[in-house]
């Protein structure tokens, strides 16, 4: 029997038989529309045959229904003879027409041709397909409504030792692969897909491989859905996630351990470097002592800016969420004032603005915020030779006055944005830390930008979806940085 399959839509079973008579093709029979659309969600046909004979078959409209939802090439047969019938029905998209007058011969032909040409369009697209799957470094798996294995490719078998001709058979079930405890969360994923009509997911799992032994693996998985829109399998990637788990389970150690040596040794320098200078007899030791304690202080809020920098390079696409922008504002300027009591800080918002973002927005703020608190003074230049974090941590050591610092909050509906302001007195970013803002040129020995901050707030913005740049400055400011979000509605909250 012929791999062919050929689906016949006829009031009667005439032409089905004469289909089948020739043992050309597989035939399957749509006598109403009901059993038409169950055909053509259970399987795809490589031509549908559709018998014109109305009132029980009506080819045009059946046409028409048809091309919608099957690539499969279309041949109506016209038992009436009515000649309007071939125009409207080839208008319509059926790829050929063969009249009533017309014996079983010409239609078996016209049938074939058009089946094995799908058929080796189908059989080149699935090859394609094949050699795409398989040039992947990742296990790739299909399986169907039921869990059970339809597919797996190379790697899979590489990876957890179970043969890729099991998985083609059917023999595994997803949940032997999987720890219980990952077995139940791919059922809720799956759940979510079948009921609430998820379209993607991603779950950290425990694979048993084929000799026991236990994988951590990050799941990637879509529903298959048939015509009809109900589910049918899935299809993923499982991606082996050890060595990522083995590194960050290292850096954990090392972070820990550096910021906890790190911060009790800068705490004692600082409370030494105080006991000097209280105990100093000149201004020369006086001043030394300061000098310690200043740069013991700067690498204490440097290290301080790094937990933050970590923490927001580490993030996870649902930490974009609906953030009140004006809440943060004055949450980020509490902070700042906090740490530097005499900052002149004021703030121009509306009384809510609501926008999506990175959970992490108010760092960004608050290190805008502090960076002109600090540095945006009219006589303010950092200068490498003395700079940690652009100068002095606490805005006192350079002997200026504190500089005024305007935050404003622009919420533009007409745009769909909302802008956060930061302007103060200073020169403007200087060109090290202009490149951070823009992404212009590479972070070389030379060339980084000494300001931490400017990096927690451009990654911060970025990871929520917004744009960190610098403005013409209005009359009367002088550095102007400024985040520009995406408004969110009102109802989003």
């Amino acid at each position: 029997m012929t791999d062919l399959r050929v689906l016949a839509v006829a009031g009667s079973t005439n032409v089905a038989s004469m289909l089948a008579a020739r043992d050309a093709f597989a035939v399957a029979v749509a006598t109403d529309d009901r059993a038409l659309a169950s055909a053509l969600a259970a399987e795809r046909f490589h031509c549908i045959v559709i018998e014109h004979g109305p009132p029980a078959v009506d080819a045009v409209e059946t046409t028409r229904t048809v091309v919608d939802v099957s690539d499969a090439p279309v041949v109506v047969r016209d038992s009436t003879s009515d000649a309007a019938v071939a125009g409207e029905a080839v208008a319509v998209g059926a790829d050929g027409y063969v009249p009533a007058s017309a014996d079983s011969g010409t239609l078996v032909e016209r049938v074939r041709d058009l089946a094995e040409a799908s058929s080796r369009l189908d059989g080149a697209a699935r090859r394609r397909y094949e050699a795409i799957v398989e040039s992947l470094a990742d296990p790739v798996w299909v399986v169907d409504e039921d869990g059970y294995s339809v597919f797996a490719n190379e790697a899979y078998e590489e990876a957890f030792g179970y043969s890729k001709a099991s998985a083609m058979r059917g023999d595994l079930h997803f949940e032997e692969t999987l720890t219980a405890a990952s077995a139940d969360r791919i059922r809720e994923a799956t759940r979510a897909m079948v009921e609430d009509g998820l379209e993607r997911a991603t779950v950290s799992v425990e694979m048993v491989t084929a000799d026991g032994s236990v994988v951590p693996v990050e799941d990637h998985f879509a529903p298959l859905r048939d015509a009809d829109g109900e589910f049918r399998g899935a299809a993923g990637v499982a991606r082996d996630v050890s060595d990522r788990e083995r590194r960050e389970r290292r850096l954990q150690v090392l972070n820990r351990v550096l910021r906890h040596n790190l911060g009790n040794d800068l705490t004692t320098i600082t409370g030494y470097a105080s006991l000097l200078a209280a105990d100093a007899t000149t201004d020369v030791q006086r001043e030394r002592a300061r000098t310690v304690r200043d740069v013991a202080e700067r690498l204490a809020d440097a290290s301080r800016k790094v937990r933050q920098l970590g923490a927001v390079v580490d993030h996870d696409p649902r930490d974009r969420t609906v953030v009140d922008v004006v809440a943060a504002v004055d949450s980020a300027v509490a902070n700042v004032r906090g740490r530097h009591g005499d900052a002149d800080v004021t703030v121009d918002a509306p009384e809510v603005a609501h926008v999506h973002a990175h959970r992490h927005l108010e760092r960004a703020i608050e290190q805008l915020v502090e960076n002109s608190v600090e540095h945006g003074s009219p006589s303010s230049q950092p200068s490498a030779e003395n700079s940690v974090e652009h100068g002095t941590s606490d805005g006192q050591g350079t002997g200026e006055a504190p500089s005024t610092v305007r935050v404003s909050v622009e919420d533009d509906a007409d745009s769909g944005t909302v802008t956060v302001l930061v302007a103060d007195d200073g020169p403007g970013l200087p060109e090290d830390e202009r490149a951070v803002v823009l992404d212009d040129g590479e972070i070389t020995p030379t060339r980084h930008g000494t300001g931490l901050g400017l990096w927690i707030a451009k990654w911060a913005v970025d990871s929520g979806g917004g744009e960190l740049f610098v403005p013409e400055p209005a009359d009367g400011d002088g550095g102007v940085v400024a985040i520009r979000l995406d408004r969110a509605r009102d109802d989003s909250t």
